[in-house]
């Protein structure tokens, strides 16, 4: 089997002034060694409360991946909790991992991560597939949602790049692009050649996911792509993106909306060919 490691390289001490990034000192090393998956998906973040950094990836990928939460204790990384797919599947009805994972601490040192399964019980391509939310007080027991579910003939529903966030008052947050690849989509009264928007999740009081989609835009050309997400001291979600917008599949631009629950306020940040990845950070 194919062996694979996980790599993390820590950034000590740094300087930018003007533009320029001056590299003082860097430390590197082998986090975890994993089997079976050469696209071993992590995320990366201080503990607000110890101030520890947390790490969360994938090790392997489909039904034998297992996602492993690691601690940084100033010395070496130790693995503090884990949870495989067959744990998913009892609450989920996905069975096997798909792509990316995101990892949130709470203000009060709780766990949260979002994730992308799959149920490859069903035959190609009508699986479900969706979002999953795992949850842990304390990093080793944790508990598993379904956040979203997609299952059409030929695959045409998916979603991507889910980010996880935690307001201080414990409120979770998973946004994520979406994508209807049919033509044609109807879509809030007009009808388009593939849909792309950038999807909303929110967890309410009673445990339950209200979703929203604070941005769409259609045409086989016009792609979004490269999405980011973090939320501000009020607790409300805020956007940033690359679209194509002008039907050529060649222009790249820099969007961002806020969105407050009861509308959203989009507007073109920067305009370009290719205008690249997308990060946004309050």
């Amino acid at each position: 089997m194919k062996k694979n490691t996980f790599f993390l390289s820590i950034l000590l001490t740094f300087l930018f002034t003007n533009f320029s990034f001056s590299q003082a000192s860097f430390t590197g090393g082998t986090v975890g060694d994993g089997n079976g998956s050469a696209w071993n998906y992590n995320s990366v973040i201080e503990h607000p409360v110890s101030g520890d950094l947390y790490a969360m990836w994938r090790d392997g990928s489909g039904t034998a991946a297992v996602y492993k939460l690691m601690r940084w204790n100033g010395t070496a990384w130790t693995v503090t909790g884990s949870f495989n797919m067959t744990s998913v599947l009892s609450a989920t009805d996905f069975n096997s991992a798909s792509d990316d994972v995101s990892l949130a601490i709470g203000s009060t040192g709780t766990f949260h991560v979002a994730f992308r399964g799959i149920d490859h019980r069903v035959a190609c391509c009508s699986q479900p597939r969706g979002i999953v939310y795992a949850y842990s007080s304390n990093g080793t027991s944790w508990s598993f949602e379904k956040v979203s579910s997609y299952s059409t003939s030929g695959g045409s529903q998916n979603t991507d790049d889910p980010i996880i966030r935690v307001t201080n008052s414990g409120v979770v947050h998973i946004g994520a692009q979406f994508r209807n690849s049919s033509n044609p989509v109807s879509y809030a009264g007009q009808s388009y050649n593939r849909l792309y928007t950038i999807v909303h999740h929110r967890r309410d009081a009673a445990n339950t996911w209200v979703t929203s989609y604070p941005y769409f835009q259609g045409g086989a050309s016009n792609e979004v792509d490269d999405f980011s997400m973090a939320l501000d001291t009020s607790g409300n979600p805020h956007f940033a993106w690359q679209a194509e917008v002008n039907g050529s599949g060649l222009d790249g631009n820099l969007m961002y909306t806020v969105y407050t629950g009861s509308g959203s306020q989009t507007a073109t940040a920067a305009n370009g060919r290719d205008a690249g990845l997308s990060l946004i950070h309050i």
